[in-house]
């Protein structure tokens, strides 16, 4: 019973746009038999980050990962005759900054240091950007540079020093796509008064 998976190869594909799967559309990755005794049976089993069975791959989705797709077929005298492949899908969509809070939302604050300090402390999470993923967000931080340093998930409770602080937030899928986005944090020195005498 010859059956041949040599022209379909070991595709890669992409993800949906905003899904974490692929989906098959077509019967190019399903294989054909032939037998001098008639071919009665014919079908595939997945492995891997997919599992299952079935008689077309047509309408199938698969997993972000590798997938071993293994056709069989069957001749009447019960000869059986199989071939192989992988299925390959990669997620190379980044993630998103930005769906309810962004970057632009917030601006470059330009700000006065508290009462009787020469710091702002930031309260609350107006500051807090938003990210999104087809596959998941891994890790979402942010970075702080210039008149003040640091790094964390959460800028409520921050003391940003006098001067100019970038804070670059930074969002990496499970995939390890990246996005980042970056706003400015002004504080303004100590205002001088003179008084009369």
């Amino acid at each position: 019973t010859p059956i041949s998976c040599v022209t379909i190869g070991n595709p890669t594909v992409e993800t949906v746009i905003g899904e974490n799967y692929y989906l098959h559309n077509g019967t190019n990755w399903d294989i054909t038999a032939t037998d001098n005794d008639t071919v009665v049976g014919r079908n595939y089993v997945l492995s891997g980050v997919n599992t299952g069975t079935g008689t077309t791959l047509n309408g199938i989705r698969f997993n972000i990962g590798s997938t071993l797709v293994t056709w069989s077929a069957e001749d009447r005298s019960g000869n059986i005759a199989t071939c192989e492949f992988t299925v390959i899908v990669e997620d190379n969509e980044n993630p998103h900054i930005g769906d309810s809070v962004s970057c632009e939302d917030i601006g470059n604050p330009v700000i006065c240091p508290n009462p009787g300090t020469n710091v702002y402390v930031h309260t609350g999470a107006s500051w807090n950007v938003t990210a999104t993923d087809n596959d998941g967000i891994a890790s979402f931080s942010y970075i702080l540079t210039g008149a003040t340093l640091g790094n964390g998930i959460s800028l409520d409770g921050v003391s940003f020093n006098q001067g100019v602080t970038n804070v670059q937030w930074i969002a990496e899928d499970n995939s390890g796509n990246i996005d980042s986005c970056s706003f400015m944090v002004t504080v303004n020195s100590t205002p001088e008064f003179a008084f009369a005498n």
